[in-house]
């Protein structure tokens, strides 16, 4: 599920994390679906990625895709978002649908126990232009804190991952993230540094 590119945005879409009620608009009235093989060679259009953040007060889920990882791309690169392909869901809107595919990708991705309470808060889009995957990609980032909850990776082969406190994964080499992760780490550390001065 996606929508063209020039439905999204009049110019270029900001690079990075941003916030948007206008593009969220949009969004809903030009979704559309195509098979994933001709979508992943068109930059003409964008498909929608939820990609749920799990943190933990201070600390924030972290993982590296190994050597088994389905998206060679990306293999080998460390990340914070869980997330995939959004499918469309009769009757939903458009929050209650990409909710329900990020529940979708949290459960197949990973173990959580017990599941969360609440819901997770939508933080904005993430998009990079910048390389094959971004071209043709834009992110909806959700951020959930599970304080009660024991996370653990389904497919230990693909996926290696932990809670880590956010001040160690910014003195990770940037290069070594998905340019996703990297922007939503500093998003992050903003929000906690606006917490801190309150």
């Amino acid at each position: 599920m996606g929508v063209q590119r020039r439905f999204l945005a009049e110019g270029d879409l900001p690079q990075g994390v941003f916030y948007s009620s206008e593009l969220w608009d949009r969004l809903q009235g030009h979704l559309e679906e195509r098979p994933r093989g001709e979508a992943e060679e068109d930059p003409s259009f964008k498909q929608l990625i939820p990609y749920g953040v799990l943190t933990q007060g201070p600390k924030v889920f972290v993982y590296q895709r190994l050597s088994k990882s389905g998206e060679r791309r990306l293999r080998g690169l460390w990340s914070l978002g869980v997330g995939g392909h959004a499918r469309k869901i009769p009757g939903k809107d458009l929050q209650d649908l990409i909710e329900e595919n990020l529940f979708r990708e949290l459960r197949e991705e990973l173990e959580i126990s017990p599941w969360p309470k609440g819901k997770p808060t939508f933080r904005g889009f993430i998009n990079d232009d910048g390389n094959a995957v971004g071209k043709v990609h834009v992110g909806l980032l959700y951020v959930w804190d599970i304080p009660e909850s024991k996370v653990e990776v389904r497919e230990k082969a693909k996926m290696a991952g932990e809670f880590m406190f956010l001040e160690e994964c910014l003195r990770v080499d940037p290069e070594l993230w998905e340019s996703w992760s990297w922007w939503v780490l500093q998003e992050l550390q903003t929000g906690m540094e606006a917490v801190k001065t309150v």
